[in-house]
């Protein structure tokens, strides 16, 4: 169900779907994400075992993405363990494309979580930033 806690996990969940193309999204394992009021999807590429839970952040209107090993999320909640808590990414209110870009790079294209750092930081200086 479409809530207002849940709106933005939905809106990078469908442009997830729009962005991966039918064969690896065949791939991937999807299921709730629920840890206090954040609540959203959790989604493991059950081939390289890469898993993410994304959510709207309860803190701010952000969006947040956990990036680790399925062994690093609990069965119950899909809640990460401290160290991928610890190392989880922003994406400001509304950044749909950008937050769905980095999930596919991470499950899919198999992107890691220093080498989308590095890339959005090179972009932010040849911008000028």
């Amino acid at each position: 169900m479409l809530t207002q806690s849940n709106a933005q996990a939905v809106a990078v969940f469908a442009a997830l779907k729009l962005l991966i193309d039918e064969d690896d999204f065949n791939r991937l394992i999807i299921h709730p994400y629920i840890n206090g009021r954040e609540d959203g999807f959790a989604i493991q590429n059950f081939e390289n075992g890469q898993k993410v839970a994304f959510s709207e952040n309860r803190k701010s209107d952000d969006i947040v993405v956990y990036s680790g090993n399925s062994c690093d999320f609990s069965l119950q909640g899909n809640t990460p363990t401290a160290e991928v808590y610890k190392d989880r990414i922003y994406f400001p209110f509304l950044d749909v494309k950008r937050a769905a870009l980095y999930i596919k790079g991470y499950l899919i294209d198999g992107i890691s979580i220093d080498a989308w750092v590095d890339q959005e930081s090179q972009k932010v200086l040849q911008n000028g930033g």
